[in-house]
C-alpha cells in the first residue's frame, strides 16, 4: 500500500490533536490495543503518543525522522529545531495516531511507539508549505527512517525541463490532428511556480508552425494560448512533492491540403525522449488503414541539418503510443536540444479530393489511452434540403453525449486515472462543440 502527497495531506488534515486519545476500530482489538499505548492524552506534545513503559523497549518500533531543507546551489541544510509530526496510519486509510517531535541542531528526531498491525508511518513537516515523506511499515518492532526533504520556490521557467514528449498525428476530417504530451521535471532541487502579474515567470512551449486550434488539456485552467506558442502556468516541482508528475498535455491541428504533410516545431529546452507516432488507422471507414511514411533527420546520416534535432529510430509499432493505446503507429524516436526544430515530413495521407465529409450516424470506437471514446462516422451524400444533414448531426450528437456518460461512469468504476479521463473528456467536448456549432448553422438550435 503506497500514499501520494496529496493523499497524505488529506490524511492530516482529519488527524486527532496531538495529546488527543487516537481512534481505532472497536472491532479490531489488537489494534485497539496498540493505539491505547500510542496515546494516553496525559502529556504535552513531545509526550503525546509515547509508548507507555509496559511495553519492552525491544518490541517498541523506533522512527528515525530526519529534515533538511533542498538547496540548488549548496549542501542540504539541516531543520534544527522545526516541529515534525509522525503519523500512523492503519488499512485502509485510518489515522490511528499523530506524534510530534522537535528536531534537534541535526535535523533529527526520534519517536518510539508501539507496532500496529498492518499500519504504515510517514513524517509530515512545515516549511512554507507541507511536505511529507515516503511511508514505511510500522507493524514490527525494530529501526525504520523517514526523510522529509522541503524545497524553496523560484520563478524562473530556466530551471524546468522535459523528461518526454510524446506525439500522436491522426487523421481528422480534411486535417491532421495531433495529441502532444510533455512530462516535466525541475533540473535543481526546487519547486517552479510562475509570478502571477509576471509573464516572464511563465514557460513557454512553442507548438508547430502553424497549428491551428491549440487547446492545453493539462493544467487545466493555469496555462495561456499566445499564437503557436503554450506558456504554460502550473506548479513543476521534485519527485515526491505532488501526488502526479507536472504534465502539459496540448491538442492542435494542421489542414491538410494534399498527399503530403510537413510540419516543423521548435523546441526551447533539451528533451530526453522524443516519441512521434504516425497513426497507420483512420476513424473513417472509407480509409480503414493507412501507409503514411514518416521521413525525419537520422542520426548518424550525416545530412541532418545544425538546427534540426535526429532521431535514432523509425519504425512500425502495431501496439501504438501510451497515449494511444492499441492503434498501430509508424513511430520514430530520438532527443533534442534546446534551439533544434523537429522537422517532420510525412506522405500518404488521403488526398482533399478524395475526401467526402462524415455526416452519417453509424457509430465507430477509437482507443483513447486506454479509454473508449465513441463518436460518430458514415459515408453519405448530404440532402440537398438540410433534412438528411440535421437528422445526422442529431445522431451524431446523440452517440457523443452517450460516449460522455459512458466515460463518466468508467471514472467512476476507477477503469481510468484522472489524468486520462481528463483528455478523454476533452476530446468529446471539442466535437460536441463542432456538432452544435453545425447545427447552429443550420438553424436547427
Amino acid at each position: 500500500m503506497t500514499f501520494r502527497a496529496a493523499t497524505l495531506c488529506a490524511l492530516a488534515l482529519a488527524l486527532p490533536a496531538v495529546g488527543a486519545p487516537a481512534s481505532a476500530r472497536a472491532d479490531d482489538a489488537p489494534r485497539a490495543a496498540a493505539a491505547a499505548e500510542l496515546a494516553d492524552g496525559s502529556g504535552g506534545a513531545n509526550d503525546a503518543a509515547e509508548g507507555s513503559g509496559e511495553v519492552p523497549p525491544a518490541a517498541l518500533l523506533r522512527v528515525h525522522v530526519r529534515a533538511a531543507r533542498q538547496a540548488p546551489d549548496a549542501a542540504p541544510a539541516p531543520l534544527g529545531d522545526t516541529e515534525v509530526r509522525v503519523h500512523i496510519l492503519a488499512p485502509p486509510h485510518s489515522v490511528v495516531a499523530s506524534v510530534t517531535r522537535t528536531t534537534d541542531a541535526a535535523g533529527e528526531a526520534l519517536v518510539e511507539i508501539a507496532p500496529v498491525p498492518g499500519a504504515r508511518a510517514y513524517a509530515e513537516v512545515e516549511d512554507g508549505r507541507r511536505f511529507f515523506s515516503a511511508p514505511v511499515a510500522a507493524d514490527a518492532a525494530g529501526d525504520v527512517e523517514l526523510v522529509v526533504d522541503t524545497f524553496g520556490v523560484t520563478h524562473d521557467p530556466s530551471v524546468i525541463r522535459a523528461e518526454t514528449v510524446s506525439t500522436i498525428a491522426e487523421l481528422w476530417e480534411g486535417y491532421v490532428t495531433f495529441t502532444q504530451v510533455w512530462s516535466l521535471a525541475v533540473s535543481a532541487p526546487v519547486i517552479y511556480a510562475p509570478e502571477m502579474g509576471n509573464p516572464a515567470s511563465f514557460a513557454p512551449f512553442p507548438m508547430a508552425i502553424g497549428a491551428e486550434g491549440i487547446h492545453v488539456i493539462e493544467p487545466e485552467g493555469l496555462s495561456r494560448v499566445v499564437g503557436e506558442v503554450v506558456w504554460i502556468g502550473a506548479e513543476v516541482a521534485p519527485p515526491g512533492v505532488n501526488e502526479d508528475p507536472a504534465r502539459l498535455v496540448v491538442q492542435f491541428s494542421l489542414p491538410l491540403e494534399s498527399d503530403t504533410l510537413t510540419w516543423t516545431q521548435p523546441f526551447t529546452r533539451d528533451v530526453d525522449h522524443v516519441t512521434l507516432g504516425v497513426a497507420q488507422t483512420s476513424a473513417f471507414e472509407r480509409f480503414p488503414s493507412l501507409d503514411v511514411s514518416v521521413d525525419v533527420p537520422m542520426c548518424g546520416s550525416g545530412a541532418v541539418r545544425e538546427r534540426d534535432m535526429c532521431f535514432a529510430v523509425v519504425d512500425d509499432d502495431p501496439t501504438g503510443l501510451p497515449i494511444r493505446e492499441r492503434i498501430a503507429t509508424r513511430t520514430a524516436r530520438g532527443s533534442a536540444r534546446a534551439g533544434q526544430d523537429m522537422r517532420v515530413t510525412t506522405r500518404g495521407w488521403p488526398t482533399p479530393t478524395r475526401w467526402e465529409r462524415p455526416a452519417g450516424a453509424a457509430v465507430f470506437v477509437v482507443a483513447l489511452l486506454g479509454a473508449i471514446v465513441v463518436v460518430t462516422r458514415g459515408r453519405r451524400r448530404v440532402a440537398a434540403d438540410g433534412d438528411g444533414v440535421r437528422a445526422d448531426l442529431h445522431a451524431q450528437r446523440a452517440a457523443l453525449l452517450a460516449a460522455a456518460a459512458e466515460l463518466e461512469a468508467d471514472f467512476r468504476d476507477g477503469q481510468l486515472v484522472e489524468q486520462d479521463y481528463a483528455i478523454a473528456r476533452e476530446r468529446v467536448r471539442q466535437q460536441l462543440g463542432v456538432v452544435y456549432r453545425r447545427l447552429r448553422e443550420l438553424g436547427a438550435e
